[in-house]
């Protein structure tokens, strides 16, 4: 039996009301406050998503798999100390 567990705590988060609209970009963003180097990003989408840490492109995604199943991609990122700006642009 596994004991793989991608996240300790998980929510979805979308756009209210157009959870069932096609073709919708959402960008969303978080502030971090760390003076950790490396942290690991964890997203699960069924559309095209890219990161950006503080302005500049790290990572595009997803990992593809069958229809109707999803993978957990789990992006390294290397932080500078302080104040770092994370944003994240999804389509679907």
């Amino acid at each position: 039996m596994s004991t793989y567990q991608p996240f300790r705590v998980a929510r979805p988060i979308w756009a209210e009301g157009l959870e069932n609209e096609k073709n919708i970009t959402l960008g969303l963003h978080t502030v971090l406050h760390t003076d950790a180097d490396r942290v690991t990003l964890r997203v699960a989408t069924s559309g095209f998503y890219r990161v950006f840490v503080n302005g500049d492109f790290a990572y595009y995604g997803p990992a593809r798999c069958a229809h109707g199943f999803f993978r957990v991609d789990e992006l390294p990122l290397t932080l500078p100390t302080g104040t770092v700006h994370i944003a994240l642009e999804v389509v679907n």
